[in-house]
């Protein structure tokens, strides 16, 4: 099971850069834009699969697979990975690999290894890592202010084939960062 446990996600596209692109000078809808901000954030990391800024998650399992994939990417850093072992204590396992680019990561045993096993029984295995962008790409920023911008002057919600698909063009800066799967 994957949770977000981030105490607090620090939104990349700001009030003020929302604002400014909207050409907006007023500061009667800063608290609707702020939602709005957080909004285009949500809907892009949907498309992309992967969070955009910073984000820390707890992945759980029954027992040590064979490989641990993480779901969420690029991955900064595994902080930990804990297990419950045959006799019940908690271990934490300090000699790992992970292999990682943008877009897939990866825990294996060290080479010749294999996981230790674990007791019997429901989340036995937790990992705790964290994926994102520490700098998010002007590119990836330039989308959520489109997507935002969007949200911002379509207010109300549109019948099917009264209102053609806008956000082409965000899905194209996020091209380059979606993870494609087979």
């Amino acid at each position: 099971m994957l949770e977000n446990i981030s105490a607090s996600i620090t939104e990349p596209l700001t009030l003020s850069a929302l604002k400014q692109h909207l050409r907006i000078e007023h500061n009667d809808d800063d608290q609707y834009l702020t939602i709005l901000a957080k909004s285009a954030r949500e809907q892009a990391e949907a498309y992309i699969s992967g969070p955009i800024p910073v984000q820390t998650y707890r992945l759980t399992f029954d027992f040590f697979p064979l490989c641990i994939e993480l779901e969420k990417t690029p991955l900064i850093a595994v902080s930990s990975i804990a297990y419950v072992d045959v006799n019940g204590v908690t271990q934490a396992l300090a000699d790992y690999d992970v292999f990682k680019n943008d877009f897939k990561a990866e825990i294996y045993p060290v080479y010749g290894e294999s996981f230790p096993d674990t007791e019997s029984g429901r989340n036995k295995v937790t990992v705790t890592f964290t994926a994102g962008y520490e700098v998010v790409p002007d590119s990836m920023i330039h989308a959520l202010k489109l997507l935002a911008g969007s949200l911002y002057e379509q207010r109300e919600d549109h019948a099917p084939g009264s209102y053609s698909e806008a956000a082409w063009s965000s899905k194209a800066l996020l091209n380059t960062f979606k993870k494609v799967t087979a």
